[in-house]
């Protein structure tokens, strides 16, 4: 008998009766869920890992039967689309505040630079008193008060 697929025709035969047997177990209904972990991070799966109460169901891609028609699937569509609209807002929003605490760190960090900039340049500090007189401080002081400006660039420009 002429064999056609030569001497890998048992191999061949495996990965066809694989591949049938994994793809007709996908066409069984599944439903899909979206969920936030601890991180901030999104994810989908077909089970809702941790709290079951905070997954949302994104979308069931079960078939519908006859009598749902339409109307179902765009329930469903709009489902999705609003979920992932949702999805981009919030990531918009945390882009937004990200960038303005960004600007915020930024200009904290120039203002005390150009501090500590006229600290360096100083010789004599002073502070004012209750009658507005100057009050100059003394080595201790000044120390300390250097190391405060240098404690505020590290934290803002880091």
């Amino acid at each position: 008998m002429f064999n056609i697929f030569g001497q890998n025709q048992a191999g061949l035969l495996v990965i066809v009766t694989a591949g049938i047997l994994a793809f007709g177990a996908n066409t069984t209904a599944a439903t899909i869920y979206k969920w936030v972990d601890e991180n901030g991070k999104t994810h989908y799966g077909d089970r809702a890992a941790g709290d079951v109460n905070k997954a949302e169901e994104v979308r069931d891609w079960s078939s519908p039967s006859q009598s749902e028609g339409a109307e179902v699937r765009n329930q469903r569509t709009n489902r999705l689309l609003d979920s992932l609209s949702k999805e981009r807002a919030d990531k918009r929003a945390t882009r937004e505040s990200a960038a303005e605490k960004e600007r915020k760190r930024k200009a904290n960090c120039t203002i005390a630079k150009n501090r500590q900039v006229r600290v360096d340049e100083s010789s004599r500090f002073y502070d004012q008193d209750e009658n507005g007189e100057r009050v100059y401080l003394n080595d201790e002081q000044v120390e300390q008060f250097r190391t405060e400006t240098q404690r505020s660039v590290d934290e803002w420009c880091k």
